[in-house]
């Protein structure tokens, strides 16, 4: 037996246990009979570092691979990690201007060198400390978006799409940012909302002297690119300027007025200035009004020779000033407005959006699209919550062609050359295109030498969209491709269901011509303890390994998963590490409790005997029923939460309060055997304290490790046990809780009086051993109440009395409660009529508000319980 100081839990023993898994391989997968459960890790950037999110998302992952194992399937984790694309590109980028170099100057390959110089020594990190939280991933088998098998397997997709005729390229308006000096695609936006200014400009009719049409605008920069003023057709006031001309304000260029449906008659005057190369709306219009585009900003937010002489050169917000102190002296401006407008920004830095004209590769969505819209009406995918799905099918049904080209350099570049000779012949956007997995040594068409690469990138999602299938060797028809695809579950969080989820479900469909993955697991954001979203600006981020280091993994991973409600963010705040810390010293002195009982042989379940193993018996069979369900359905706080109710709650609180009386006839085995198989149930959410007192407890026979376990069966119940028991602990905690509201010393003995049938009667008498000394009572004696000088109370099954008179004062009892009540009745009236007062209720904010009607509630219960107890001395 350990002595007390070593009973207690203390982290610090997690790195040499998980030693010992991975170099017994117990996290390696390889396909066999059994039934197959994977996981393809939502693969960090290699730019990662450990944060809440990542450990919450990671632990969810290893308690479904930990279980699943546990329940005899053949179980793979694929880990890896994310090039990264825009943001590890930026990180090196800063590091090379702390040394006054930038990737221009460097060239491409030299920067691509320092890129994945810098990789080596990073890129690795966060797998590390996906370890130091217990993640069981094969680790044998990592890979990474750019190595080998996912590059050859994105070019294979790339051209294959080509060939089909779903990439294409084009003249196309696309989100631009700035600052990244790369297109984006739409959802790679984000979007925010900021106070601006709407500026009013007239636009002079031409051959019509001194009358004008007034034209409201956010950016006034963009209107040296108009090419036309549009009105809605059914807008009634602007009607008669339909057909007219006008005169473009600062550049004197005439411009047409046309009716389209997309203008929103209700915005500023009803009349929109039309700039097709920087505006989406816009670039629509002028398709379907053959308007010319004119583009006026360049891709570093510059002005372009197009928008005049005057302007050319300058940044966007300087071109702004310039542009309303002009419209302004020259009398066009109108008037301003301020108005709170949403703003587009990069999804990466924050920068806002530029839209605008540009040469881009494209993938047409809509056909992609359709098939994976089919899984989820048919219910082949299911998402968890599933008021997800939705809004999801809503997106995929809107689908806009991807943006697949980036103007970065770290990435996956696209297998795309050109033939100088043939562009040379043809200004066509296919003239002189040649896609092919390998550079050609000459064109097919003219047969000239001199071929070129195109320099842009894919957008990092593509890649990581064929993650689930490339990770088993994709396009190679791999035993691992065969047998762990489709994977499992996917789990994530709901920020990313656009950029990469959708993804994911087409391309699987497209390329390995099944689903991804069956499920999909969303959960909630990790917020600070007021519940605001973490974040280095607001300097609220909690590092986890700091959490690990004092508090221990087990507590980590306990707190955050009792706390993951699908899709429901929760909260990273000390006092639930604490309690997560409390339980885990919970199991460990539970186990020297068992351990004292000593090492007889474990026991048949069926065969307990005593009314205490047979309830025991039957409460570990409903635990593990309702830890599978949980698991079952995604639901991990609940299943977290029945690990306490169950060991906490009836497994300390109450069985192992009853065999330390020490009588009964408890059998030392059933102890043994449901703290053994306790462990195991518990074991995937809180692996490395489970498998550190497995090691203590295991027998000769059963397997070195607790993840070679089975997982227990829910077979043997006593359902008549458990009816049993909880009536005697009903009355347990009645006779406490008049100790208690009595404040009847625990010195002072008492009788309890009990009056029901006698067929209960006799369980009662079975379970006197462990009621008297539980409630601190001299005897246990059956008949009606005394009558008088007594508390009282009754439950479904019996009444009870324990006469009082020679302990306490019962009228001062008596009147101590009615006093009690009728300063609660003063608190309630107060409450009552600050909250039927509308003033109140208009002004008081819905927290406030919220908080007195829980202060109501609370009074009124209090109420009801000393009622009660009066009533039961008066019975």
């Amino acid at each position: 037996m350990e002595n007390k100081q070593t009973t207690k839990y203390a982290p610090g023993f997690e790195d040499a246990i998980y030693k010992t898994w991975e170099e017994s391989k117990k996290f390696a997968g390889t396909p066999d009979g059994r039934k197959a459960f994977s996981i393809a890790i939502p693969p960090p950037n290699v730019t990662g570092r450990l944060h809440m999110g990542h450990a919450l998302n990671n632990t969810l992952q290893d308690i479904l691979i930990r279980s699943a194992k546990l329940r005899g399937m053949n179980v793979k984790w694929a880990p890896g990690t994310d090039h990264g694309g825009i943001a590890t590109q930026n990180v090196v980028e800063k590091e090379l201007a702390r040394e006054g170099k930038n990737r221009l100057d460097m060239g491409r390959e030299e920067f691509l060198r320092r890129v994945n110089e810098w990789k080596q020594l990073y890129g690795g990190s966060i797998l590390e400390q996906l370890k130091k939280l217990g993640c069981a991933c094969d680790w044998d088998n990592i890979h990474f978006t750019m190595d080998e098998t996912c590059s050859r397997a994105v070019t294979e997709a790339f051209v294959r799409l080509y060939e089909e005729g779903k990439i294409y390229r084009g003249h196309r308006l696309i989100n631009h940012c700035v600052r990244c000096g790369t297109a984006l695609s739409d959802i790679e936006v984000e979007y925010k909302d900021e106070m601006g200014k709407l500026w009013y400009i007239r636009y002079p009719v031409a051959g019509e002297k001194g009358k004008w049409l007034v034209v409201a605008t956010t950016r006034p920069e963009t209107m040296l690119g108009d090419t036309a003023v549009a009105v809605n057709p059914e807008d009634a006031r602007l009607a008669a300027f339909v057909g007219k001309t006008l005169i473009l304000p600062l550049t004197g260029r005439k411009i047409p007025v046309v009716a389209d449906s997309a203008v929103e008659a209700a915005f500023g005057t009803g009349a929109v200035k039309v700039t097709p190369a920087h505006d989406f709306t816009d670039f629509d219009i002028g398709v379907r009004q053959k308007l010319a585009t004119i583009k006026v900003i360049d891709e570093k937010g510059t002005m372009t020779p197009l928008a005049g002489a005057e302007f050319a050169g300058l940044n966007r917000y300087e071109a702004r000033k310039k542009v309303c102190a002009m419209l302004e002296e020259q009398g066009f401006l109108e008037k301003t407005e301020e108005l709170k407008h949403s703003v587009s920004v990069c999804y990466r830095c924050g920068e806002a959006i530029e839209p605008m004209l540009s040469l881009q590769w494209f993938l047409e969505m809509k056909e992609l699209a359709a098939p994976a819209i089919k899984a989820l009406d048919d219910g082949r995918v299911r998402f968890y919550p599933g008021h997800f799905q939705k809004p999801f099918l809503n997106f995929l049904g809107e689908i806009r062609d991807w943006c697949l080209s980036r103007q970065i350099w770290w990435g996956h570049r696209l297998p795309v050359y050109y033939c100088r000779d043939c562009q040379s012949r043809s200004s066509g956007e296919e003239a002189g295109v040649i896609v092919s997995a390998e550079k050609p040594s000459k064109c097919p068409v003219c047969g000239s030498a001199d071929i070129f690469q195109d320099p842009d990138v894919l957008d990092t999602w593509f890649s990581s969209g064929m993650w689930p299938f490339e990770v088993f060797g994709w396009p190679e028809k791999t035993p691992e491709l065969e047998y762990y695809y489709p994977t499992s579950v996917l789990v994530t969080g709901h920020e990313i269901l656009y950029l990469w989820v959708a993804r994911m479900l087409m391309m699987g469909i497209k390329f390995a011509g099944d689903i991804p993955f069956s499920d999909v697991y969303i959960h909630g954001i990790v917020r600070d303890r007021h519940g605001k979203k973490m974040s280095k600006s607001l300097g609220n981020t909690i590092d986890p390994l700091k959490v690990t280091s004092k508090y221990g993994v087990d507590s980590l991973r306990y707190s955050l998963t009792k706390q993951a409600v699908p899709g429901h963010d929760l909260l990273a705040a000390e006092e639930n590490f604490i309690a997560s810390r409390n339980f885990m010293n919970k199991i460990s002195n539970a186990a020297v409790v068992v351990e004292r009982e000593g090492f007889e042989a474990v026991v048949d379940m069926a065969k307990a005997e005593s009314l205490a193993d047979r309830w025991i018996v039957s409460e570990f069979s409903s635990f593990i029923k309702s830890a599978e369900d949980a698991i079952d359905s995604y639901d991990l706080a609940r299943y977290a939460r029945v690990m306490w109710e169950f060991f906490w709650g009836s497994f300390c609180d109450w069985y192992l309060e009853i065999l330390k009386l020490r009588s009964g006839g408890i059998s030392a085995g059933i102890v043994r055997r449901i703290f053994r198989e306790t462990l195991i149930v518990m074991h995937p959410v809180i692996p490395f304290i489970t498998e550190k007192i497995y090691g203590r407890i295991k027998g000769a026979d059963d397997p070195s490790s607790i993840m070679d376990c089975a997982w227990p069966s829910a077979e043997v119940s006593f359902p008549g046990a458990r009816e049993d028991m909880s009536a005697i602990f009903e009355l347990i905690q009645g006779l406490r809780n008049i100790r208690s509201r009595l404040a009847i010393p625990a010195s002072a003995p008492v009788r309890i009086i009990v009056d029901t049938e006698e067929a209960f009667a006799k369980k009662l008498s079975e379970a006197e051993y462990f009621i008297l000394p539980l409630t601190r009572a001299e005897s246990l004696e059956f008949g009606p109440a005394p009558g008088s000088g007594a508390a009282n109370f009754a439950t479904p099954f019996l009444k009870c009395s324990v006469p009082v008179s020679d302990i306490i004062d019962i009228k001062a009892e008596r009147a101590r409660a009615e006093l009690e009540i009728e300063k609660i009745e003063e608190h309630t009236a107060k409450l009552e009529a600050l909250l039927t007062n509308s003033n109140f209720i208009n002004s008081a904010s819905a927290d406030v508000v919220e908080q007195k009607k829980e202060l109501l509630a609370n009074f009124n219960s209090k109420k009801e319980k000393t009622a009660e107890f009066l009533r039961s001395l008066d019975a």
